[in-house]
């Protein structure tokens, strides 16, 4: 996670605690780059309201109006403030371009009552939904209200479907782990199947459920299936086992089902003190976009992993334009989370706008004039009996990681 600039996010949560509407602030440097997402022969946009649903936690962070954290942030409320920061922004954008939108601040863990959150009399005067959710529980739920309120959607942060049934409503941007999955092994036949593959498991329930979905993957597959040896090893087990496994005239791939940090350190780490001896690639899951792989004990190993979202390989001059006026607000760099609240709110917003029609929007939320830094591919995802679940993007970026070099593959 990218640095973060303490007083600037406490006068925001010292904003939110008093105040629920989400109002423009203009800024006299700001130059904010327009978007194609305009339409010469329509008439201007009636106004619309978005609801913005996230865990800020705000009644355990006051007491009867005192803030209670001194000059820090509890880690529990960081990723709320900053995913709300975003929003902030995207507000001002959304304002300076003369767009009449909107936008409401739901504390999804006001009173610790998310069933009250939901009732909000807020969101019922709401045309969209966008959720930084927490759980399958809470994900089904707001599926549901959003089938209800016959509006969108909007699951912005969380990489899991919830087991949601029948909730079209629904649009999942961060790629749930079977969609990583399927886009590793196709990639893996594309790139790496003369390869010395290994197919390395964790044990544990995340490792166990990785690798089922990678072998279904396999056993589905309407290509040549990869060739690959297979391995399991506890927490507690040193990852030189692997080593016999390894061939020294070929390319070492390795495939790791893990969400674990410290087991993906450590194994990195024992590859790193071979890898001249052994030329080898390291194909981790999602999660690996947040671990620090920079040190010389990580030293030569190609590290891979997927990711739903671009950043600034997906549009440099609008998240160029997005850090400068972040830098001026927060003196930092925009946080992962920030970028969500921002990327997710200036894109939707124009989308309804321009298509209020719960089907009309749904229909357009794959527009190419839409992309603000990633390049979304949402497929309908089809129940048994043919109805539709949810959207997912299906568009993930291959990462190659070497020697604290990150770089963008497709």
């Amino acid at each position: 996670m990218k640095q973060v600039a303490f007083p600037f996010l406490l006068s925001l949560c010292s904003f939110l605690y008093t105040a629920s509407p989400v109002t423009a602030q203009q800024d006299s440097t700001a130059v904010v780059p327009r978007t194609a997402l305009t339409d010469s022969n329509s008439q201007q946009p009636q106004r619309i309201t978005i609801s913005v649903l996230a865990p800020f936690y705000l009644d355990s962070l006051y007491n009867f109006g005192s803030y209670k954290f001194s000059n820090s942030i509890p880690r529990f409320a960081l990723s709320g403030l900053e995913f709300y920061n975003g929003v902030q922004m995207a507000a001002d954008w959304l304002e300076a371009e003369g767009l009449p939108v909107d936008i409401q601040i739901i504390d999804t863990r006001r009173n610790n009552s998310f069933a009250q959150a939901l009732a909000s009399p807020q969101l019922k005067a709401s045309q969209m939904m966008i959720a930084m959710v927490q759980s399958p529980a809470e994900l089904r739920a707001m599926a549901a209200q959003s089938v209800q309120l016959n509006i969108p959607l909007i699951s912005a942060t969380y990489p899991n479907d919830g087991n949601v049934v029948a909730t079209p409503n629904l649009v999942i941007l961060n790629s749930t782990l079977g969609t990583h999955c399927q886009s590793i092994y196709s990639y893996l036949q594309t790139h790496h199947s003369l390869d010395n593959l290994i197919l390395l498991s964790r044990k544990s329930n995340a490792g166990d459920f990785i690798k089922n979905h990678l072998m279904e993957i396999h056993a589905d597959t309407r290509g040549t299936p990869l060739d690959w040896k297979e391995i399991m090893m506890a927490d507690e087990e040193d990852p030189a086992k692997l080593i016999p496994l390894l061939d020294s005239t070929r390319q070492n791939t390795i495939i790791v089902s893990s969400l674990n940090e410290t087991f993906a350190k450590t194994l990195v780490k024992k590859l790193s003190a071979v890898q001249k001896t052994y030329p080898i690639n390291v194909f981790g899951m999602p999660t690996w976009d947040g671990y620090k792989l920079t040190g010389s004990e990580y030293k030569g190993v190609n590290i891979y992993y997927t990711t739903p979202f671009a950043d600034a390989i997906g549009n440099a001059e609008m998240y160029k334009a997005v850090q400068k006026q972040y830098m001026i607000r927060a003196n930092s760099d925009p946080s992962d989370m920030a970028l969500r609240g921002f990327e997710a709110t200036y894109r939707f917003a124009k989308t309804l706008l321009h298509h209020p029609e719960i089907m009309a929007f749904l229909s357009a939320i794959n527009d190419s004039d839409a992309k603000v830094f990633s390049a979304y591919d949402f497929k309908a995802i089809p129940s048994e009996n043919g109805q539709i679940r949810y959207y997912e993007n299906k568009h993930l970026y291959m990462v190659h990681h070497i020697d604290g070099i990150r770089k963008s593959l497709k």
